[in-house]
């Protein structure tokens, strides 16, 4: 899941990073929330870019290409066909 796969990235940065303390106190307050929705994930992944702004760590990088990753599947997932896109379209109508 999105849980786990971020709680795994965040793993690997709190060992690295000099913030891995304030990297772990994130984790642990995701994995405690008691039905974590995408924008749990989504918000504990900004804190802790945030943490590590000032580090250069392969885990942060593998962060942000798996967020950007995410972002691109929420948007495929939500963003397509929000208007229809059939022949009877609103916006295809022929004028009167």
């Amino acid at each position: 899941t999105e849980l786990d796969q971020a709680v795994a990235i965040f793993d690997k940065i709190a060992e690295a990073s000099a913030h891995g303390g304030e990297v772990g106190k994130i984790r642990d307050e995701l994995k405690r929330v008691p039905s974590p929705l995408r924008r749990h994930v989504m918000s504990s992944i900004h804190r802790v870019l945030l943490a590590t702004r000032d580090e250069d760590l392969p885990a942060r990088g593998e962060l942000i290409a798996w967020r950007d990753e995410q972002d691109e599947r929420g948007q495929r997932r939500y963003g397509s066909h929000l208007y229809s896109e059939s022949d009877q379209a609103a916006l295809r109508v022929p004028e009167i």
